[in-house]
């Protein structure tokens, strides 16, 4: 993964409101075998065995194997500096002959060349702690939580330099990222990730940037089909957006009636659902669940005729609800 430009727009946010200048950068996990090979973690000791989940004890170094940003955590990095006049600089070309003939004895040749500027970046040392905490029986997956270790201090000059380096190593290692209060325990993170939904009409906000602010950490080509499908759900003009919290954050929603609504997951590849009555207990399932029960919704794939078909859909439930 890249580093990141600048801090998320809804990281900044969430820091704002924290009574304490220390911030942990941390992540809650749900993972299974296919999770864990997916993320290599077994690179850094976490794997199932005999069903239970293993985690390594005490702090671990992520290995640089896991990318650029691991890479330079672990090696540090030099900068050319192309922007300033090159210098004068001494190269040795190695041992040489005297007169072409080594029996005269050898000499070492140096060369002066202009080169540019190099700065050395010194390695973040940054490590990783994890927890473990129960079996959630509904999504067959362990629960655990992945924190970026020192805490980070606002009053620190390089906070927001240290910041995005924290939350970019995270990402390419657990491809999440949160961040919580230096107090915080494992247990309480857990529990800030319970599904809930916060419904408001569109005037309230710009609801294309709060999108935006979600999906900051991804690639340019995604977050620009993720985008062009928000526009289409805004374009059908719902009466109300709902945005997910907690592990409904990576879901938002356009509510069109009361057992209408159309819910977008802002992960590249998955489908759209169209859920009925009770979506507020239906959006809790996972889409296995969903897929596997007899609940009462659609499901749109993306694509080449997604936007077509959505609006075909749409239309036509709000039309069947006005006969009623």
């Amino acid at each position: 993964m890249a580093f990141l430009r600048k801090i998320p727009d809804i990281i900044l946010a969430k820091i704002y409101t924290f009574n304490s200048p220390f911030v942990r950068v941390a992540s809650v996990l749900s993972l299974n075998s296919e999770r864990i090979d997916a993320l290599g973690l077994d690179m850094i000791g976490i794997k199932l065995i005999d069903g239970k989940i293993q985690i390594p004890s005490g702090s671990v170094y992520p290995d640089i194997s896991f990318g650029a940003v691991a890479k330079e955590n672990v090696n540090g990095k030099e900068l050319v500096d192309k922007k300033s006049p090159k210098i004068s600089k001494q190269i040795y070309l190695g041992d040489r002959p005297i007169y072409g003939d080594w029996s005269n004895g050898s000499f070492d040749l140096w060369q002066t060349r202009k080169v540019y500027r190099r700065k050395l970046i010194q390695a973040k040392g940054f490590s990783l702690v994890f927890t473990a905490g129960d079996f959630d029986e509904r999504k067959k997956s362990w629960i655990i939580t992945a924190s970026i270790e020192p805490v980070l201090d606002r009053k620190e000059k390089n906070f927001d330099e240290s910041l995005i380096f924290a939350l970019s190593l995270l990402h390419e290692i657990v491809g999440k990222v949160d961040v919580f209060p230096s107090d915080v325990t494992p247990d309480q993170m857990i529990d800030f990730q319970i599904v809930s939904w916060k419904i408001f009409p569109p005037g309230q906000r710009n609801f294309k940037i709060e999108v935006e602010k979600r999906i900051a950490l991804k690639p340019k080509t995604e977050q620009g089909i993720i985008l062009d499908r928000a526009a289409t759900i805004i374009n059908l003009k719902p009466l109300e957006y709902i945005l997910g919290s907690g592990l409904a954050s990576n879901y938002y929603g356009a509510l069109f009636a009361d057992d209408l609504v159309v819910f977008e997951n802002l992960d590249y590849g998955n489908a759209t659902y169209l859920l009925y009555e009770n979506w507020r207990d239906l959006s809790k399932l996972s889409r296995t669940e969903l897929l596997n029960g007899r609940e009462n919704y659609d499901r749109l794939i993306h694509d080449k005729n997604w936007a077509k078909s959505l609006k075909e859909v749409v239309t036509h439930e709000l039309r069947m609800r006005k006969r009623r």
